[in-house]
């Protein structure tokens, strides 16, 4: 009778489940066009193996120690590490110089990342996506030559290859942003989910560390990166647009990609039509396109909201720039193998990344349906889903701290799948709050100046970090204590943000009137 049961099942499933399933599929191919959803799918493919690397850090750092970069600092017995085989060099040869020093690589890179988006947003929004993509995979495939032409000796070029990584990196999430315009109303899970890929993409050092534990040599394995940046190459020319994708779209049958190479099969006047449109995307069809960006920059919402995002970002930079350390220092002395284990198993939770990230892009747009209800303004009901997001992120910001004080070793699992859900929330969350309340023709210049601002915050893990070091004798107490606190104030940005939406529920205009402009001079 049970084989009965499983046979039926397994028809069922053959016959009648995998056609709907298929169909299923088929239509939304159909609704979003084949090309969105493989642009969409080769962009998160890109942002898992790319985008965000330095992110990595605490794996890479490991296997950098275990090479000997920055081991001549050292006062011990390894003095000189191009003296001594790479076998001979342990994780216990490692000293406060050498840590500091590595670490000191990690923030130059994080520090570049954040001053560079500035920059980086300018040539998006002025020059466009073809251009700025091809800046950026010539920083990804510098940054792997300098890694395969390094050494022990030669450990200083360790700060230009992470600057590159970390540069090249953010300026592919900024042209993979826009992907989001192709998908409407889910249009925030989308840069959410973008966003999750360039976390997660910090596995990829855990793929260096496994493969140089198990004898490749650092110069064979960035070699092989340095040959996959053709995939760069292609999906910039086949699958991105030239200059910007429009928000919302002109029409159904909007064109980007290898129609803007001139390889389609459209009628030239079409695609000269659709070229036109591309290059004018946000006069047309941009809305409050009278708002200039220096009106958004008098906004107390955008300083509000680099407040908590200065404060957050500082608060994982130090997390990931201190984490052999701080994990150390819960370790018995000299634990090589439990150290393996923790590391590992922090560098697979980094992975989850792109699977936590579309929890905040979906909340944010379940509650704008929700808020919906109240008002007939999409921008109004955008600003109070990106309220619920930014107050989420403040919490998970806190409890995150909070486990980490906690001198438990086993309690740290929790801090490793916090501190991803975490990223996740705060970097969807910002690039969603420029997006839905600024226009989209100042996304770049918004979204690169509130990194390059953060970026400057950010640089206090490194001062920190030594303070640790050296004052409390790698004791991280006091300093987590007052990450809680600190991250708790970040509650500020949500709570004034909600507060200016109430406002503009409760007051009716008396003239019809662009809902940016509302949002903006009401807190100018």
């Amino acid at each position: 009778m049970n084989y009965k049961n499983y046979e039926f099942y397994f028809r069922s499933s053959i016959f009648y489940i995998l056609p709907v399933t298929v169909y299923s599929i088929l239509r939304v191919y159909m609704m979003f066009k084949l090309q969105n959803i493989l642009s969409l799918s080769t962009a998160l493919l890109e942002g898992l193996f790319f985008s965000g690397l330095v992110f990595g850090w605490p794996s890479m750092s490991s296997v950098l120690e275990s090479a000997g970069y920055f081991n001549y600092l050292c006062d011990n017995d390894v003095t000189n590490a191009t003296n001594v085989s790479v076998s001979n060099i342990t994780t216990t040869t490692t000293c406060k110089l050498q840590q500091e020093q590595i670490s000191l690589v990690y923030t130059v890179a994080t520090l570049a990342l954040s001053f560079s988006t500035i920059f980086n947003g300018f040539m998006f929004d002025y020059c466009g996506t073809w251009l700025s993509r091809a800046v950026a995979t010539i920083l990804f495939a510098t940054g792997c030559f300098l890694m395969f032409t390094s050494s022990p000796s030669s450990s200083l070029l360790l700060f230009p290859a992470m600057c590159c990584f970390s540069v090249g990196g953010i300026l592919m999430l900024i042209t993979n942003m826009q992907l989001g315009n192709l998908f409407g109303q889910a249009r925030s899970s989308v840069i959410t989910l973008l966003n999750g890929a360039l976390d997660s993409s910090s596995f990829v050092f855990l793929l260096v560390k496994l493969a140089y534990d198990n004898g490749f040599s650092l110069t064979s394995i960035f070699q092989f990166m340095a040959i996959c940046s053709i995939f760069q190459i292609l999906r910039t020319f086949l699958l991105m647009p030239r200059t910007h994708i429009p928000f919302p779209l002109p029409s159904s049958s909007y064109k980007y990609g290898i129609h803007d190479c001139g390889c389609g099969k459209d009628d030239p006047n079409t695609a000269e039509a659709t070229d036109k449109l591309n290059g004018e995307t946000d006069v047309v069809v941009d809305d409050g396109d009278d708002i200039s960006c220096i009106d958004c920059l008098k906004t107390v919402h955008f300083w509000s909201n680099l407040f908590h995002m200065s404060v957050l970002q500082l608060r994982n930079y130090f997390f990931l720039a201190t984490f052999t350390t701080w994990l150390r220092t819960l370790l018995p002395e000299n634990d090589d193998s439990q150290f393996t284990l923790y590391l590992s198993a922090f560098g697979i939770c980094q992975f989850f990344g792109v699977v936590t990230s579309p929890i905040n892009g979906l909340l944010i747009d379940v509650s704008t349906k929700i808020f919906k209800r109240e008002t007939d303004s999409d921008k109004l009901a955008s600003s109070q889903a990106v309220c619920v997001s930014a107050f989420a992120t403040c919490i998970l910001g806190v409890i995150f701290s909070i486990v980490v004080s906690i001198p438990s070793l086993p309690i740290q699992y929790l801090s490793f799948v916090l501190q991803v859900v975490f990223r996740s929330f705060l970097y969807g969350g910002n690039a969603s709050f420029i997006a839905l309340l600024f226009p989209g023709k100042h996304f770049g210049r918004l979204y690169g100046l509130t990194m390059t601002l953060a970026g400057v915050v950010g640089f206090l893990q490194f001062p920190l970090f030594s303070l640790v070091l050296w004052v409390f004798e790698n004791d991280f107490t006091i300093i987590n204590v007052v990450f809680i606190a600190v991250c708790a104030l970040t509650v500020i940005h949500p709570v004034t943000l909600y507060m200016s939406c109430k406002k503009k529920l409760s007051v009716q205009p008396t003239h019809k009137q662009p809902v940016e402009m509302q949002l903006l001079t009401a807190n100018a």
